[in-house]
């Protein structure tokens, strides 16, 4: 019975998740345009990407040598 509540909790909140994210894809280029939305995926890219290479593969390396 665990199994079956854990499962529906997340695919509800994974359902309710994709939703969020269409309303607010629709918001961004209802509100912004075309040019708009790529400045504003430009903006959202740039401080990602860094954070991706300031951890340096850290939180892999962890996984990898714990499963070691």
């Amino acid at each position: 019975m665990n199994i079956l509540r854990n499962t529906a909790i997340i695919f509800s909140s994974k359902m309710v998740l994709c939703i969020l994210n269409f309303a607010k894809s629709v918001l961004i280029n209802r509100i912004l345009g075309p040019f708009g939305k790529g400045q504003f995926a430009l903006i959202t890219l740039i401080p990602k990407l860094l954070t991706t290479l300031g951890n340096l593969g850290i939180g892999v390396s962890n996984v990898y040598y714990t499963g070691r």
